[in-house]
């Protein structure tokens, strides 16, 4: 899977080590660190429906998951619960929003 993101923000490391503490294979994609990887973002939620609330609520839609067979995922918590996943709590702080509820 590719995880579009931001290694500033605590909620995406945290996603980050719940996978890697998982043995889950991903590749993570930092939308802060360099244009390729904010381009290919940006694509996604130029043009996926799924963005409209997020973009409405003035928020990016980070992190976000895209898995092999082309599924596309906001809701990784909910995705943690259906495969028996548990979280790790790797960093403290408030997400990484101008509001701090959420990217």
């Amino acid at each position: 899977m590719k995880i579009y993101g931001s290694k500033q923000c605590p909620d995406h490391r945290k996603c980050k080590a719940t996978l890697e503490a998982n043995g889950i294979e991903f590749e993570f994609l930092d939308v802060t660190e360099g244009l390729p990887d904010l381009k290919k973002f940006l694509k996604y939620r130029d043009n996926e429906p799924m963005f409209d609330r997020f973009k409405s609520e003035g928020k990016v839609g980070i992190p976000f998951l895209v898995f092999e067979d082309g599924t596309m995922l906001h809701d990784w918590d909910g995705w943690y619960r259906e495969n028996g996943i548990t979280p790790v709590n790797a960093a403290s702080g408030q997400a990484y929003s101008i509001n701090g509820k959420g990217c």
